[in-house]
């Protein structure tokens, strides 16, 4: 997905900031914000944010009594690569990459895990259609890595938002295993529809525990 920033000079501006409303203070600093949320707010206050260089755009932001916390730094950083390559989607290396940027994390060195994972897809989802762009396709590389990672982590029931990740999970399963996720996505559906439910010491019961704790660990804020 490429959005394209304007042809300026990142300087142009810098010294004529005014203070930014405090809405756009909040967000920056708040350490939980939505890289989606992110991305919305400098595509209105900075049109022309990706033409600039990433220090440039702290530095306006900064000036302008709007100072991005460390996980909103990192998760600027994971727009910029997003917005400028396509090289996210493309290879493992580089989407893992991407979902710890956006889980406000600069350096881990370690693989994520399915949440941060399955955050990066919902972001992207909802940058792109904000965008009226379509929604970038993902390297089967790069969904078996997501599979892999959830049904080593024990998520073998995701959220129907996750299809191609989910279909990616069957294909690997045993057909014990396969009946256990069929069971699991039910007994999830029953206890998100708003009854009452505890799930059973089971196979199953224990997969739609997870699909559920999922689903809630994914409805992020911002």
């Amino acid at each position: 997905m490429t959005v394209r920033g304007l042809d300026r000079d990142p300087d142009a501006d810098l010294g004529e900031s005014s203070t930014y409303p405090s809405p756009v203070a909040r967000l920056m600093a708040n350490p939980e914000a939505s890289a989606a949320a992110l991305d919305k707010m400098l595509h209105r206050i900075l049109p022309e944010w990706l033409s600039w260089e990433v220090p440039s755009v702290l530095l306006e932001l900064d000036r302008g009594h709007a100072p991005v916390c460390r996980e909103n730094q990192a998760r600027i950083r994971g727009l910029f690569a997003l917005h400028l390559s396509g090289e996210c989607f493309a290879a493992t290396k580089t989407f893992d990459a991407l979902a710890w940027l956006f889980a406000g994390v600069v350096a881990p060195g370690l693989t994520p895990n399915p949440v941060d994972m399955l955050h990066v897809f919902d972001q992207v989802r909802a940058i792109a259609t904000a965008h009226n762009e379509p929604v970038p396709d993902y390297a089967l590389e790069v969904v078996r890595h997501v599979a892999d990672t959830c049904r080593r982590e024990g998520y073998i029931a995701l959220p129907g938002a996750y299809a191609d990740v989910q279909d990616a999970i069957r294909r690997e399963l045993t057909d014990e295993g396969a009946a256990i996720e069929k069971r699991a996505q039910q007994l999830a559906q029953r206890a998100l529809s708003g009854d009452p439910y505890s799930f059973p010491e089971t196979p199953e019961g224990v997969a739609a525990a997870r699909r559920v704790a999922l689903e809630q660990a994914l409805t992020r804020p911002g």
